[in-house]
């Protein structure tokens, strides 16, 4: 049943209308006012839309981008890029353009090749739609107001061709500022694409990367925990930015993956040194020290310990106070350590198990606790008695490097990373069994032996020091032999001898063939005898 509304009820409704009216706009003038704020203090992008062969408008919805760097297009399927649309986002410097020129089969360049101002820009289409042409080749540019080139802004490019893969081929090399993207005359399509912005002149950002990357190079290594410190390092190595080659958005993040590296640094404790011979750490469970530890006495055994810091086993501060010491006496000490000690903060008996150390004056063992970084042996003065190295709790093993005296003989078990001599006359020996993945004899370290037997392998074998002697029938994978005079006593699976060896590496000659058998000649068959009927 239907209501008269009097006089006076109508216009509390029309009032009613009114204010919520006002109030609409309102609200709406406050949100785009925010809006727009947010956007004024937006770094420059771009966004593009392409028409694909099968598929039409990517995206679909009409006025719809993808932002850069974003690819638009396909892969693996056949499939021509057709068209393409590019617009600025963000805070556009006023009158920034964004403008670019396409080759397309049958046509050739869209537009003039040499001057830019006649290049499709801001969202304009360049190219065909229902003709079925592929676009084979692209160029984009930025122009200011005054149609120069932009001097405050790059364009960075990269795409995918057919037949051709990723142009540039490296996943971080971009085409850039007109540069062309694709072929010409090859008759080959582009198949996608990637766009992005980015500043060229220095900002605030980058400026506040530069300080932090000063401070981190003003820090020493020495204060630090091993395992922080690499962290930080990694932080800093993946996290490298240059004026062409980073948006703003990609500097603040990189500055602030460096600075929490920086905020997770741990200082280094005053050293632990253990002076007299004994059994150090508890006898379960597990001590962590945030130092080094220095052991100067012989007789010391280490259990259960967790050093992010340096093992440093050296008699230095005796031999200071008594120059007359004698050799031997020195050689009675052994320094060995409990199977599990840890020397880092993840699994146990990840770093290393040793024994039967004997040292000589001014001589130490210095082993670093990082995985990410070289476990360092130092040995450089004389030693009567072996030193056995062994790697352990990693399936990879742990990079080391070593420097020894001529008189010092080390043996290396287990699995390692990397094995690097760098003292000349280095004397090593591989355990059996023991996997070297990289061996590596360093230019200044001529007359260098490794010792090997038939269980050991060596992955990859780099000799750049002179008269290198790899004795034994250790297997060696690969070899690259870079000095002179080398000897070796198992051949190579593979090996290449750089340009400036004048002295060719010595090895067994290759394995002689063995030929394949002859086959025995046919028998005969019966003679054919003629049946007179």
């Amino acid at each position: 049943m239907l209501k008269k509304v009097g006089e006076g009820e109508l216009k509390k409704i029309y009032f009613g209308q009114v204010v919520m009216m006002v109030l609409a706009l309102f609200l709406s003038a406050i949100v785009s006012t925010s809006v727009f704020a947010e956007e004024t203090t937006t770094e420059m992008g771009v966004a593009y839309r392409g028409h694909v062969q099968n598929k039409g408008n990517v995206p679909q919805l009409e006025n719809s981008y993808i932002d850069g760097p974003t690819e638009l297009g396909t892969r693996g399927e056949g499939l021509r890029v057709e068209g393409f649309q590019f617009k600025l986002t963000g805070t556009v410097p006023a009158g920034m353009q964004i403008r670019y020129n396409v080759h397309i089969q049958n046509k050739g360049w869209l537009y003039k090749l040499d001057d830019p101002t006649t290049w499709a820009k801001n969202g304009e289409f360049a190219g065909t739609q229902g003709e079925s042409l592929r676009i084979e080749a692209i160029e984009i540019i930025l122009l200011d107001a005054d149609s120069n080139a932009s001097n405050g802004y790059s364009v960075l490019y990269r795409g995918h061709i057919q037949n051709e893969g990723n142009q540039p081929l490296l996943d971080d090399e971009w085409l850039k500022d007109g540069d062309p993207l694709g072929t010409t005359g090859s008759g080959l399509r582009l198949e996608a694409i990637q766009v992005k912005i980015i500043k060229t002149d220095s900002s605030p950002e980058l400026e506040a990367y530069k300080a932090l990357i000063a401070t981190v190079n003003g820090l020493a290594e020495k204060d630090y925990t091993p395992t922080t410190w690499a962290d930080l390092q990694t932080a800093v190595v993946n996290h490298t930015v240059t004026f062409e080659g980073n948006t703003v958005k990609e500097i603040k993040a990189a500055t602030a993956a460096i600075q929490r590296a920086c905020d997770k640094l741990v200082k280094k404790e005053a050293a632990v040194v253990y002076g007299t011979s004994g059994i150090y750490g508890p006898a379960s469970g597990t001590q962590v020290i945030n130092g080094d530890v220095i052991v100067k006495a012989s007789g010391v055994t280490l259990q259960n310990l967790e050093i992010n810091g340096d093992l440093i086993i050296s008699d230095e501060a005796a031999a200071k106070t008594t120059e007359a010491m004698t050799t031997q006496a020195l050689e009675d000490g052994q320094i060995s350590t409990n199977p599990v000690i840890n020397m880092g903060p993840t699994a146990v008996a990840q770093a290393f198990v040793y024994g039967c150390v004997s040292m000589a004056p001014r001589t130490s063992i210095v082993i670093t606790s990082s995985q990410l970084i070289a476990y360092q042996l130092s040995l450089l003065g004389a030693t009567a008695n072996a030193v056995t190295v062994t790697t352990a709790g990693s399936s990879t093993g742990a990079p080391l490097e070593v420097a020894i005296g001529s008189n010092a003989t080390l043996t290396f078990g287990g699995i390692v990373g990397g094995l690097t001599l760098g003292t000349p006359g280095s004397q090593i020996a591989l355990a059996p069994g023991a996997i070297v993945q990289q061996l590596t004899v360093l230019p200044e370290a001529p007359n260098c032996l490794v010792a090997t037997v038939p269980s050991t392998q060596i992955y990859n074998l780099l000799l750049q020091g002179s008269n290198a002697s790899i004795t034994g029938l250790g297997l060696i994978d690969y070899a690259q032999i870079l000095a002179n005079g080398a000897i070796l006593g198992s051949r190579p699976g593979a090996f290449a001898v750089g340009p400036g060896v004048t002295v060719p590496p010595s090895m067994p000659a290759p394995p002689t063939p063995t030929p394949d058998p002859i086959p025995e000649p046919e028998q005969p068959g019966a003679p054919q005898v003629d049946v007179v009927g």
